[in-house]
């Protein structure tokens, strides 16, 4: 992200329109006190040609020339071009979806319609990503601010590539809130042995710390934001009717959305109490279920209303979550045995058939590494892809192999025609 002089311009989501014809999919927010010509200059750098570094966009300049917003859109063809760059699948004629190719556009249904053909999420996840895709040509510095350097063939934005610097995030922040949520826990568990103890602690996280989370995360900031407009609303007579441009600004003033990094860690939570210590107290599951019917909707007001709408990220897989889930299931099995080993019926049937607690300590551990063992055979054994997943991708992978086998040959043909 851009947080030069000109201030943060990542593009926002937008539904406003960037003429009376053409729907605006992104809003760039410059710094209000930005310079004229270097607003010019970026907007020449999104209409430019891709050959040159541009983005090949719609660029309107908001409500004039001087203003410090910009609305973005794209036309059909660019759309449906970085639809097949980009590989995204959608259905053709024969229901089944495969890599899109704009030169077989006309085997996928209403591919000349962009707005059916594409969702709106789609349509501003390929803004967004030509947008970032600007490079600098020959400029040294961003016209107007001299102190801002600029390198030939570099992003405008700076971008990095954050994936390792998030799972490394993801893998510390997951050690400190495993000890911190389930460290009391397991003494209870493994060291006072207190069942009673420890059923009445988990009812107290899953009931007063969901509570108190929800009303934090959601409640709160949405009584909050609606006491902010109703005195801004009272202060400047704001009526629902307003101006294209106050509805993007209004927009623009909500926080940004922070991801999915602290819902994951939520789920992680839940599926730990679940996992781990639900013998002990069978209605976790029952609660937990409660919370995300509610989590669903208090969700969608905290990305609807309380946060700027995030642009879609698409992803293969959840990355490092998985293995933090599969971890915590290997734990769930231990913790589990152990806790049946020490339940009042068990000590009671061992001292019926004359084993000792040693012994039947021994016999939980050897229970825990057969289960285990069961566990990644049952693994292994199940594919994580479904062979006809299998021989879709395989399809979807030879339609493209194909498609830049055709694209090389055109272009090995023009340049024996020049």
């Amino acid at each position: 992200m851009y947080t030069g002089i000109m201030g943060s311009w990542t593009p926002v989501p937008c539904q406003c329109c960037l003429t009376s014809t053409i729907r605006s999919l992104a809003v760039i927010q410059l710094r209000h006190a930005v310079k004229p010509e270097a607003k010019r200059w970026l907007i020449s750098r999104l209409e430019g040609r891709k050959k040159d570094g541009g983005a090949r966009l719609l660029v309107h300049p908001g409500e004039d020339d001087d203003g410090s917003m910009i609305l973005l859109s794209a036309t059909p063809y660019s759309l449906l071009r970085g639809t097949e760059v980009l590989g995204l699948a959608k259905l053709d004629d024969s229901g089944s979806m495969r890599a899109f190719s704009y030169d077989n556009r006309a085997s996928f249904p209403n591919s000349e319609n962009t707005d059916e053909f594409l969702t709106l999420a789609e349509r501003q996840f390929l803004v967004k990503h030509e947008a970032d895709s600007i490079r600098v040509r020959d400029e040294e510095h961003v016209p107007g601010y001299p102190k801002l350097r600029l390198y030939p063939g570099q992003p405008i934005e700076n971008h990095r590539v954050e994936s390792a610097f998030q799972n490394h995030l993801t893998i510390k922040v997951l050690a400190f809130r495993f000890f911190n949520c389930f460290a009391l826990l397991f003494y209870i568990t493994f060291y006072m042995q207190d069942l009673l103890l420890l059923k009445k602690r988990l009812a107290s996280l899953l009931i007063v710390s969901q509570v108190s989370n929800q009303f934090i995360e959601c409640i709160l900031p949405y009584l909050l934001q609606r006491l902010k407009l109703r005195r801004k609303d009272g202060k400047q007579g704001v009526s629902e009717d307003q101006p294209l441009v106050d509805v993007v600004f209004t927009e623009g003033e909500l926080p940004a959305y922070e991801g999915l990094f602290d819902d994951y860690m939520e789920l992680f939570v839940q599926f730990g109490y679940a996992s781990l210590f639900s013998c002990v107290y069978p209605l976790t599951a029952a609660l937990l279920v409660l919370n995300n019917l509610t989590e669903i909707r208090t969700d969608a007001l905290k990305i609807c209303k309380l946060h700027q709408k995030p642009f879609p990220c698409p992803a293969s897989n959840i990355g490092v979550w998985q293995v933090a889930f599969e971890t915590l299931g290997y734990f769930a099995v231990i913790t589990n045995c152990f806790l049946i080993s020490i339940s009042p019926e068990v000590k009671e049937l061992c001292r019926d058939v004359g084993v000792t607690p040693a012994l039947s300590l021994l016999y939980a551990v050897g229970v825990e590494h057969i289960l285990i063992a069961l566990k990644l055979v049952v693994a292994f054994a199940i594919p994580d892809e479904p062979s006809w997943v299998k021989l879709k991708l395989m399809q979807m992978d030879f339609c493209s192999w194909e498609a830049l086998k055709r694209m090389e040959t055109k272009q090995a043909l023009a340049a024996a025609e020049g």
